[in-house]
């Protein structure tokens, strides 16, 4: 008896087609995904930069209309400015890790009782160091000034600084870390003759 040959695919034909197809799907996810976690670690970095420039133009401004300055010492991450009308503080909050522009209650020396509290930086990008440095000099023709220095990066996902490094050296080599340096020099506003 004749048997008609009967169209379609064998089960090693249908296996084989259905190993290409998801090795194929995979090589596309993977592209993917690599382009997802691209994006949000942009993304990160942008927030960060941001969050940095908008906490340096706020304390340079402040900065160029101040008449002292005042900084670290017993008290980490900080520095005071006179301003007109009394004093503001920026410190870095250890409790967040939050840079803070604290107004201080009128005739109060720095550091303060504060009046009102700022935040100048977003909860997800954490303030690691704060630094300024007033020079030193003398003369009619002197100009003091203050040079300012931050360092900003994303919150940390552990929710704690590991021996203060701004990058967690026991994390998997792809951890991504943003980390903006800014520095300035102004000269302090009110004592310009």
């Amino acid at each position: 008896m004749l048997l008609r040959a009967q169209g379609g695919f064998t089960l090693i034909e249908l296996i084989l087609a259905t190993a290409i197809f998801s090795f194929m799907l995979l090589i596309v996810a993977q592209g993917l995904l690599q382009a997802y976690h691209t994006q949000q670690n942009s993304m990160i970095s942008r927030d960060t930069e941001q969050n940095a420039r908008l906490a340096m133009d706020t304390m340079t401004r402040e900065a160029r209309t101040a008449s002292d300055v005042t900084y670290g010492g017993a008290v980490p991450n900080y520095m005071c400015l006179a301003v007109a009308g009394g004093w503001v503080e920026y410190i870095i909050n250890p409790a967040n890790h939050q840079l803070e522009r604290r107004t201080l209650i009128p005739a109060a020396p720095c550091p303060g009782p504060t009046a009102s509290i700022q935040s100048l930086t977003s909860p997800n990008v954490w303030a690691y160091e704060l630094d300024a440095i007033k020079t030193a000099g003398f003369g009619p023709t002197y100009v003091p000034t203050v040079s300012i220095s931050l360092i900003v990066g994303p919150k940390d996902p552990s929710g704690t600084l590991v021996n203060h490094n701004l990058c967690n050296p026991s994390a998997p080599s792809s951890q991504f870390c943003s980390v903006t340096n800014l520095t300035t020099t102004v000269s302090l506003g009110a004592t310009t003759p």
